[in-house]
């Protein structure tokens, strides 16, 4: 994206922003105020003028306070434009035959929904491919787990997986937390007991066999003995 001063040093951008492309046009606008040294204290005010429909619409929804602080008024018109994508791929699968009259009227609203969702005219394969498996994934998961990784917002399969590993390493972290440390020092105890007992028990068994050896060769030395002592 380039942008341009006017007379006054107010940037010019010559391409309007979409929505599904607002990401992409932010990040631009960061690496053209930096190279161009904006304050950053400024980059509000010159973002305002580049603004359309639902980004506009988030930034207005902000306090007075909160218009000041461009990384605020970025996360808002990043979350809008993630809600607006999302009503847009709603539209498309939940698109019924009965809203409209004739096979091809279905068919051409159909496609202009989906177009409208896709974006198929500013996006490659790739990235068209990367939202169709994205939605799959999250209908897939389980529904805390879904609802959890809807929350971060993900726009890319990868950070969908690292929000979905996150909640089952969060899970598991509250699962060990509730644990009862009493609890589970009685059960080591309990179970180091068994162990104790178990190791005597077995070297009591082991003992009873060798007694009972001794004593049947202490009682057969003695019968042999005996003879020798009475022809003596």
């Amino acid at each position: 994206m380039e942008a341009t001063q006017d007379r006054g040093g107010n940037p010019h951008f010559p391409e309007e922003p979409t929505d599904w492309d607002m990401k992409g046009f932010l990040a631009s606008f960061e690496e053209v105020a930096s190279a161009c040294r904006w304050p950053q204290e400024k980059w509000v005010t010159l973002l305002l003028p580049a603004l359309r429909g639902d980004a506009k619409q988030a930034f207005h929804n902000l306090s007075s306070c909160d218009r000041r602080d461009y990384g605020k008024v970025k996360a808002a018109i990043l979350q809008g434009t993630a809600i607006l994508r999302e009503k847009q791929r709603q539209h498309f699968r939940q698109f019924s035959y009965k809203e409209v009259e004739g096979p091809r009227a279905v068919y051409s609203q159909l496609h202009e929904l989906c177009c409208r969702w896709l974006g198929v005219e500013r996006h490659s394969k790739e990235e068209i491919l990367e939202l169709l498996i994205l939605e799959q994934f999250l209908a897939i998961l389980p529904k805390e787990m879904e609802a959890s990784v809807r929350d971060g917002g993900p726009e890319t399969c990868a950070h969908a997986v690292a929000l979905a590993e996150e909640f089952l390493l969060q899970q598991n972290m509250v699962k060990q937390e509730g644990e009862d440390p009493w609890t589970l020092e009685v059960t080591a105890i309990v179970n180091s007991s068994a162990a104790g007992q178990d190791s005597t028990w077995g070297s009591a068994l082991h003992a009873e066999p060798k007694r009972q050896h001794d004593k049947a060769t202490s009682t057969s030395g003695k019968d042999e003995l005996h003879p020798n002592c009475w022809m003596s």
